[in-house]
């Protein structure tokens, strides 16, 4: 299979299968919630909105820390804005995290 042009980063991918299937289930999560690929791109969007609101440029890197959640998935797409991710473990001590 091969992938689609408009695909260049993993935010595309999320655009992509919302226009493809938008009421789609995309995520499940161990406590019932659910997003569809609809939701799943119109939440990357006000958080990508938001950011950029806020004066973050593409290329500016932002930090995660964050466990295993919806809106931990959500933010991979904010590369579809050009910001790069900086994913952190959240089992670090803070003394650690400050070293990074």
């Amino acid at each position: 299979m091969s992938v689609p042009s408009e695909i260049a980063n993993v935010g595309d991918v999320f655009r992509h299968w919302a226009k493809a299937c938008p009421s789609k289930l995309a995520l499940q999560d161990l406590q019932g919630g659910q997003r569809s690929y609809s939701q799943l791109n119109n939440n990357i969007n006000r958080l990508t909105n938001r950011l950029l609101d806020l004066g973050v440029k593409p290329g500016d890197r932002i930090a995660i820390l964050s466990r295993n959640s919806l809106a931990y998935i959500e933010t991979f797409g904010l590369s579809k804005a050009g910001f790069v991710l900086v994913l952190l473990y959240w089992r670090l001590q803070p003394e650690e995290l400050l070293r990074l």
